[in-house]
């Protein structure tokens, strides 16, 4: 039977099976349709990992799917160095990226104006991560074009992070007015 431990690993689920946990966790239809139609397996896992981070989501596929004692709260996800990539081993710890606590994750659901604030901000720098990432994702496939690749997902990572910053910030002034 398929468990919330069986998704942290690649190879712990079926192809068929990844694609039903993406139904479950209510998925946008688009990037269903897109995997299903590639079979691009990395990418279905990578989305089941970000699908994991969001609230709420493994508290639903805990409720639909088998108990597991064994399985983690979180989702493990791979932090890389800035040149080298670390490869998960057993020898290895792999770290944890924490999933947000603190339950409000909509503009309407912010306290105050501040929070409000930031989370305009962190929207606009969202939008522009993702026309960052179209840009690096239409960069043709060669050598010659590796530096236009890098400097797109620099980019990318860089906005990531100001977007985790700002989600702190937000959390920290719902956390002053909860």
């Amino acid at each position: 039977m398929l468990s919330l431990k069986a998704l942290q690993q690649i190879d712990g689920y079926t192809f068929d099976e990844g694609v039903a946990v993406l139904v479950m966790c209510r998925a946008p239809k688009g990037v269903i349709a897109h995997i299903s139609r590639t079979h691009n397996r990395a990418y279905l896992h990578a989305e089941i990992h970000k699908q994991l981070r969001m609230p709420g989501v493994a508290q639903r596929l805990k409720a639909q799917m088998p108990a597991d004692d064994t399985a983690p709260a979180v989702a493990k996800t791979e932090v890389a160095t800035e040149n080298t990539p670390e490869i998960a081993t057993p020898e290895r710890e792999v770290s944890v990226k924490a999933v947000r606590t603190i339950r409000p994750t909509r503009y309407e659901d912010m306290p105050t104006d501040y929070a409000r604030e930031l989370w305009l901000k962190k929207q606009d720098k969202y939008r522009e991560m993702q026309q960052h990432h179209l840009k690096m994702r239409q960069v043709p496939e060669g050598d010659k074009y590796n530096d236009d690749r890098a400097r797109e997902r620099a980019a990318v990572m860089k906005l990531d992070a100001e977007i985790e910053k700002l989600w702190q910030q937000i959390d920290e002034e719902v956390a002053k007015n909860a």
